[in-house]
């Protein structure tokens, strides 16, 4: 199962396109069976995650939940602070999120961190470092783009979704 995309290898993929692949319900890795390991060499291909920044989603059978970057951080320092259940850290938005139900206590918190952790899936897009400056710009797309729990209001116009990311992200 793919989890690992380079953004080389996608930049020239339509708006279109994109969406329709990261959107397939085998795309990515099951939370439940990811390791430390898999954010750092990929488990299909055996090769580097390098340099281990880029955008990653979270999502369950049926949809997209949340879009993310690591651009400060690498992947590996990034992923894990999503699910932390204690209700005074800040970097757990996604199970704070008001889609999930009383985000106030700790006990709930870890119940959300373990339905997410059994339910969601992980894909990545890694961006080489000539692409780096790209990060911010590509999840700021993919958070107007997409019907996820971190949207981004404002609209994208229709004749993007015909469009190159490259050229998108070029602008």
């Amino acid at each position: 199962m793919k989890y690992v995309l380079q953004y080389s290898e996608i930049c020239d993929s339509t708006l279109g396109d994109f969406i329709s692949l990261i959107k397939q319900p085998d795309l990515g890795k099951p939370l439940n069976e990811l390791l430390l390991r898999d954010l750092i060499i990929n488990s299909v291909t055996n090769e580097l995650i390098y340099p281990g920044n880029g955008v990653y989603f979270f999502s369950d059978k049926t949809k997209l939940i949340y879009v993310g970057k690591a651009s400060s951080k690498s992947f590996t320092e990034r992923i894990g602070g999503h699910f932390d259940p204690r209700s005074r850290a800040w970097f757990n938005s996604l199970i704070k999120h008001k889609n999930f139900p009383n985000q106030k206590d700790d006990t709930v918190l870890e119940e959300q961190a373990r339905y997410a952790y059994s339910t969601f899936r992980i894909t990545l897009v890694n961006f080489d470092d000539v692409y780096a400056g790209l990060i911010s710009k590509f999840e700021g797309l993919m958070r107007k783009s997409l019907n996820v729990i971190n949207q981004t209001k404002g609209r994208i116009d229709v004749n993007m979704f015909e469009e190159k990311l490259e050229d998108i992200l070029s602008i």
